[in-house]
Formats: structure tokens, sequence, C-alpha cells
């Protein structure tokens, strides 16, 4: 019924950031949301999107830090698992959230 997988660093693959990627999208649609609604309600928005890109970028560096150095010591991923370059998509995104969030917030 249960099955065990061992995490180790040899077998990680840039998949490992997939759980990570949903709070920097809300953190983005939150940003864009925000623009239309009430100041009240804008504020909360915002903050709450402020906390949740902090948390998700925070989190994926630490990700893609442990990705390059599995990269460094150990060799290339098999070509089946081999995703490309997901780790830097989702700083793509990052920096696109958190340029979303400042137009809001100084506008």
């Amino acid at each position: 019924m249960f099955h065990l997988h061992v995490l180790s660093l040899d077998n990680m693959t840039a998949s490992w950031l997939l759980p990570i990627v949903p709070a920097v999208v809300a953190a983005a649609a939150g940003g864009t949301v925000s623009a239309v609604l009430p100041p009240a309600h804008a504020l909360t928005t915002l903050a709450v999107s402020y906390m949740l890109w902090g948390m998700g970028m925070g989190l994926s560096l630490m990700v893609i830090a442990l990705y390059m150095h599995r990269l460094a010591v150990y060799k290339l991923p098999n070509v089946e698992v081999r995703i490309g370059f997901r780790s830097l998509l989702q700083c793509s995104y990052a920096s696109f959230s958190s340029g979303q969030l400042l137009i809001v917030t100084l506008v």
C-alpha cells in the first residue's frame, strides 16, 4: 500500500521545483488582480502576494542551489529525466511576478 521513496542528491532532477511553482504563480496572479481591487482589499492581496513570492523565491533558490551542486559533483542525469532549463524558467517567472508586484505597489 505504501511505498518509501529514498531521496538523495545523486538522483535529484529539476522536477523538485514543481511543488514550489504555485506559490510564485499565485503571487503574480495576486499582483495582477490587486490592480483592479478596492484599496482595502488590494492592500491585503498585495501583502499575501509578497509573502507567497518570498516563500516561493526562497525555496526555489535553495532547490536550484542543490541542483547546481548536484550537476557540479555528479554527472548529468540520464537522458530520460533531463528536463532542460526548468530551473531558469522558475527564476524568470519569479522576476516577472516581482515586477508585477512592484508595478502595482508603486501605482
